[in-house]
């Protein structure tokens, strides 16, 4: 549904939470700005971006299975970006519904998905994934400051926050201190900038009360 809004005509793709980029990778855009707050989950993509053979290799020699699972999640890679972007990936095929949810600590904390690991995607998929992240301009910051100093007329936007409900932490949250209820107004300022500069956007959020900020007065659907 929400590739029909793109449109060839449409200058570069900006993605300002990319979490899994599942929009971007299924359009496929020649020229894109990738961005999340999650650190881990972008240097992991910028390895992705450049060893997809290795990588893919060394995730399949790993056992999907729990004791495994817990001793990576236990043991934090520091210093190396290959091994961090190994464990990145095992962890989120493995863990329960895919996510990556931290403690205040900044400590990964989901369970193992004991009734689906996951598996590892095919070496095709994983080589096309890389080389479209190769061509992509892949970014960690802020949302509001990362779309302004990119966007320009005709860009496309995609904008999919992490739900902040009433400030209530939800469990598919990256983390403690992610986005919460007063990054709404952020939020909706930065649609009326995007619209105003003659670019487009989409807004993906949970339907709630506090949808009615952000979708008063553009089309929803």
């Amino acid at each position: 549904m929400l590739k029909a809004f793109w449109r060839q005509t449409d200058g570069k793709y900006i993605e300002a939470f990319a979490g899994s980029a599942c929009l971007f990778f299924d359009i496929r855009p020649s020229v894109a700005v990738i961005n999340d707050t999650n650190s881990d989950l972008i240097s992991a993509y910028e390895v992705l971006s450049r060893q997809p053979y290795l990588l893919h290799h060394q995730l399949s020699e790993i056992p999907s299975e729990k004791d495994s699972y817990y001793r990576l999640r236990a043991s934090p890679v520091i210093g190396d970006k290959f091994l961090a972007a190994v464990r990145f990936f095992y962890l989120n095929r493995n863990c329960f519904n895919g996510i990556y949810r931290t403690n205040k600590s900044g400590d990964f904390n989901v369970p193992f998905a004991s009734s689906r690991a996951g598996t590892i995607p095919p070496l095709k998929k994983w080589v096309e994934a890389a080389s479209l992240l190769a061509k992509a301009t892949l970014t960690c910051g802020d949302f509001d400051e990362m779309v302004r100093r990119h966007v320009e007329p005709n860009d496309f936007v995609y904008l999919d926050p992490p739900y902040a409900v009433s400030n209530r932490r939800v469990f598919t949250q990256y983390s403690a201190n992610e986005f919460g209820i007063a990054d709404l107004a952020r939020l909706r300022s930065l649609m009326n900038f995007i619209d105003e500069i003659g670019a487009t956007f989409v807004v993906s959020y949970a339907l709630s009360k506090e949808t009615a900020l952000l979708s008063d007065g553009w089309h929803s659907a």
